[in-house]
């Protein structure tokens, strides 16, 4: 596939989108359905109150002036609701608390794994770890000695772990091996101009560099076909590679899960490659452009699911047993189709996060002073 477009980037980044700078009062609500059985998305004091799934969509959070979803894990939720953090399911012991921060920069990353959250990175190029004190007890620990600058850690389903360290990208074979600083492979990132954001996935990784507007980046698992990219003794795809299909088209956003990936150009095109437990989502090894939109304005990629939204409403493909396609996903859908019920009464969708089987939606209500 070839350059279809050719545009100025936008740079987007995997959380919620900068306020408008008009003079209105601001509300924002977070709307999440899907899987739900470490109430990591409704918790609740009451372990057995705790429903599995959540089919319909629910209220979970609202702020008054900002709202960031930081990490969404198998069993742990990660907000940031008006500059205070908040930690949902069962790394608070099924409950949601609010976890001091007093002496952390403002968080740029938040990364974890099958187990749950691990802990985050700061403005400051810093890597702060989660620590656990009983049930109730939560905090991120002092600064990891050793390991600076540092903007963007991720794990892939396979336990393997990728960190941008300044123009390089580390990998590692485990989060115990990233401790200790040991890293197996090391790249430089071609170009430089710094990192936008960093996908795992359940075998490998996507990149998105600045260079050139937005360049998207993969490595992996040779033994599945979603890379996006063909992949030779020359580009192996253990190693990083260019997806050449997007190479010209400035790309804003990526997102990746599963064995799926899809990217948002700046032009609002939605571009997708990949597939979920043997479905096919897009061609395997080849970026398709998804000829259902006229224009996208964002979208994010679960285990075996993907939600787009376009003018002002939420869309979604793949799989939706645990509602994550909302009431009417059923076990799975081929076609792209419309959630409905999530964002009404004035509201408008800002951003949207999806977890393994579960879907998160910022809903903004704005009314004019």
């Amino acid at each position: 596939m070839t350059a279809r477009k050719d545009a100025q980037s936008v740079a987007l980044i995997n959380v919620s989108h900068p306020l408008p700078l008009f003079s209105f009062s601001i509300s924002m609500e977070l709307i999440a359905f899907g899987f739900n059985a470490h109430g990591q998305l409704s918790p609740s004091t009451n372990p057995s109150e705790i429903p599995e799934d959540i089919r319909i969509p629910q209220i979970i959070a609202s702020a008054n002036n900002s709202l960031r979803v930081l990490f969404i894990g198998w069993s742990d939720t990660l907000l940031e609701i008006d500059g205070n953090l908040h930690l949902l399911g069962a790394a608070s012991a099924n409950t949601q608390l609010t976890i001091p921060s007093t002496h952390l920069s403002p968080i740029t990353c938040a990364f974890g794994d099958h187990t749950g959250l691990k802990g985050v990175t700061t403005s400051t190029q810093s890597v702060h770890l989660i620590q656990h004190y009983g049930t109730r007890h939560v905090f991120f620990g002092q600064r990891v000695e050793g390991i600076s600058d540092t903007s963007h850690i991720a794990i892939a389903g396979n336990g393997v772990v990728a960190a941008v360290q300044g123009e390089e990208v580390l990998v590692y074979r485990s989060f115990s091996a990233f401790l200790l600083k040991n890293a197996r492979q090391r790249w430089p990132l071609a170009g430089g101009g710094g990192v936008l954001g960093l996908h795992a996935n359940e075998g490998g990784f996507v990149v998105l560099t600045r260079e050139y507007g937005g360049r998207v980046i993969t490595w992996g698992d040779a033994r599945h076909e979603y890379l996006g990219r063909e992949t030779t003794a020359e580009a192996p795809a253990g190693a990083p590679g260019i997806v050449g299909a997007l190479d010209g088209i400035p790309i804003a956003r990526v997102g990746s899960g599963g064995w799926c990936s899809a990217a948002v150009s700046a032009e609002r095109d939605l571009y997708v490659w990949g597939g979920a437990n043997g479905e096919v989502l897009a061609g395997r090894g080849e970026v398709e452009l998804v000829q259902e939109f006229e224009v996208v304005d964002g979208v994010s990629v679960g285990d075996g699911h993907v939600v787009a939204w376009s003018g002002g409403k939420l869309w979604g493909i793949g799989r939706g047993e645990n509602g994550q396609l909302g009431r009417e996903g059923g076990r799975w859908r081929g076609e792209w189709r419309e959630i409905e019920g999530v964002c009404r009464h004035g509201k408008i969708v800002r951003d949207v996060f999806c977890g393994g089987w579960s879907t998160l939606v910022i809903c903004q209500r704005q009314e004019s002073l």
